[in-house]
């Protein structure tokens, strides 16, 4: 076979055509792996906001699709101050008592997500069943980051 090494800042493009890659930040490799494995298990703050979007919950930056919104339970209360309707998904923008804001990525068929509107009060918790290798799940539910390459 052949090997080819591209070079791009174009992270949809390197998620498609990589069987492996490496991510860069100021000349050192930050982490390198499958695509899946980089997306789903960062090693970094940087590797994860590098690679896909992230909001931050309870202080700790998670993808918006790690985090569960509810009209009724418990968890962390929260506002809707936006809704987006994207065909299936749902971009929810939150803020938080403290003020803090957060966004969620959805799914429109969510029971609890299709009838929200702004204004609305729901309660947002860590979707732990989805955390992965990427972080550990504390007693609070947050994500918790394993050291970086360059601490190890």
């Amino acid at each position: 076979g052949i090997t080819t090494i591209l070079v791009t800042h174009d992270q949809n493009e390197a998620m498609e055509v990589a069987d492996s890659l490496a991510v860069l930040h100021d000349g050192a490799v930050q982490q390198a792996g499958s695509p899946a494995s980089i997306y789903d298990r960062p090693e970094n703050e940087f590797v994860r906001s590098f690679i896909g979007p992230t909001t931050v919950f309870r202080g700790t930056t998670v993808r918006p699709h790690q985090l569960r919104v509810r009209k009724r339970g418990s968890g962390e209360e929260a506002v809707v101050t936006d809704v987006v309707q994207l065909g299936f998904e749902v971009r929810l923008s939150l803020m938080s008592p403290d003020g803090s804001e957060c966004w969620v990525q959805a799914s429109r068929y969510d029971e609890d997500i299709s009838e929200l509107k702004v204004g609305d009060d729901v309660f947002l918790n860590l979707r732990t069943e989805i955390i992965t290798g990427g972080g550990n799940v504390d007693q609070l539910g947050a994500a918790v980051n394993r050291p970086s390459v360059q601490d190890a």
